[in-house]
């Protein structure tokens, strides 16, 4: 599928990206050896060499860069040859199980129900085969949280496909119009509802609670969240603690995160270390090895002009799929343990990605940084721990109950009430 390239283009694509991981991948000699890289891209130039069309020879990059395990390190497929989909399910991930979110109309009892094989398989035996081969999957969360089992099935299978839940098998025919039903994944409270409303935007949402709570969505770390949040601060300022809820952003720019940060300190605030390589031909020349060695890169902080500075309670919410921008934002909170954070690990993914074209319409990234907590603490493919573990459950979502957002907000009433005893404020 999708028009092929020249044999000569597609060892160039590949060699392309066994050039930039070896030199520029920041994380290269925690993974591999200039040997074993070296030898795995003798094992897939004959096999790009003989790709059968264009999707064959993506599928091969997908497979040579999945080897990395680096979630900042990746193959972006052209649209044109990307598995077409179209199957009458959808997945989702909680609880640590997949779950059944759309079916067909005459099989909606088996909504809600945990999928454990696929056409007789075990799932986990499944995904070996058809997933994990090919992306980055070090936490499982941020990679099905988005539906991606279903995606997989979908883009796998053909004809009538047999889907083995807890509650029972049923069937279903790839590529063949169905009328289905979808059990909605909305969650919230009452109280959160019933909040007075500051701001409504793509990628940043306030509300204020009847006590005085500022709630800040922080959904993506772009560059309108610094305008939203600052146009609207004189209604915050006066809040008596804050939740800011990052569980469903994945990142963007260091420059959002430090924006909201900026807000509950008085004083510069460092989001990590940042560690690179850098190749030095004359000392290469003379016998050196500084390809080996990571240079600490962390700029000073930035220092913005924000319209207040607050010492009131924080709790910060995070995620499974909190990743990136919104981790170097977790780690600003973490200076002087200035907020809590509630929820689950977050992704464990970070780093400046250098991102390059490939023949064929793709593009490939190479994580450039080694990201690090100030103490210099690693947690890539680990996380950020959270310091109260709390997570939805499948029953929560059947009921529409944000649990962690009442747990945060138990939380942040319990230290605005300490706060004000330590200054002798009226609760």
């Amino acid at each position: 599928m999708g028009k092929n390239i020249s044999r000569e283009e597609r060892i160039l694509g590949l060699s392309r990206i066994w050039r930039d991981v070896k030199f520029y991948f920041a994380r290269f000699y925690d993974v591999t050896s200039d040997e074993k890289w070296d030898t795995l891209y003798c094992t897939y130039l004959p096999l790009v060499a003989k790709a059968e069309d264009l999707r064959h020879y993506y599928e091969l990059l997908l497979r040579f860069v999945a080897t990395l395990n680096d979630g900042h390190t990746y193959i972006l497929v052209p649209d044109e040859v990307r598995p077409p989909y179209r199957i009458a399910i959808g997945t989702t991930y909680i609880d640590g199980k997949h779950i059944l979110i759309k079916a067909p109309k005459q099989h909606e009892d088996f909504l809600y129900g945990e999928i454990l094989s696929v056409n007789g398989r075990k799932l986990e035996a499944y995904l070996d085969e058809f997933l994990y081969p090919l992306v980055w999957h070090e936490s499982k969360t941020s990679r099905f949280y988005y539906g991606l089992l279903g995606y997989v099935i979908g883009c796998t299978e053909h004809g009538t496909i047999t889907i083995g839940t807890d509650k029972g098998e049923f069937s279903v025919t790839a590529r063949e119009d169905t009328e289905t039903v979808e059990k909605n994944l909305y969650i919230t409270l009452p109280e959160i509802e019933q909040a007075k409303n500051i701001c409504r935007s793509e990628n940043l949402d306030i509300v204020i609670t009847k006590d005085h709570i500022g709630i800040i969505g922080f959904h993506a770390c772009t560059k309108d969240v610094k305008e939203y949040l600052y146009q609207n601060a004189d209604r915050l300022k006066d809040c008596r603690g804050f939740l800011i809820d990052v569980r469903t952003n994945s990142g963007g720019s260091d420059y959002a995160s430090r924006a909201v940060a900026s807000l509950f300190f008085e004083h510069p605030i460092t989001g990590g270390k940042y560690l690179t390589r850098l190749i030095n031909p004359w000392e290469a020349a003379h016998g050196g090895d500084i390809e080996k060695q990571l240079t600490d890169i962390t700029a000073e902080p930035d220092v913005f002009e924000v319209p207040f500075h607050t010492d009131r309670p924080v709790a910060v919410l995070v995620g499974g799929i909190t990743a990136s921008a919104a981790e170097s934002f977790l780690v600003m909170m973490k200076n002087d343990d200035r907020a809590v954070f509630i929820g689950e690990r977050s992704a464990g993914t970070n780093g400046q990605p250098l991102i390059r074209s490939l023949p064929g319409g793709g593009n490939y990234a190479v994580c450039t940084q080694k990201c690090l907590m100030d103490n210099m603490v690693d947690y890539n493919n680990v996380g950020i721990q959270p310091d109260i573990e709390c997570y939805n459950t499948l029953k929560d979502y059947e009921n529409h109950y944000d649990r962690v957002m009442a747990e945060g907000l138990n939380y942040i009433r319990n230290q605005c009430q300490n706060f004000c005893a330590k200054t002798g404020e009226s609760i």
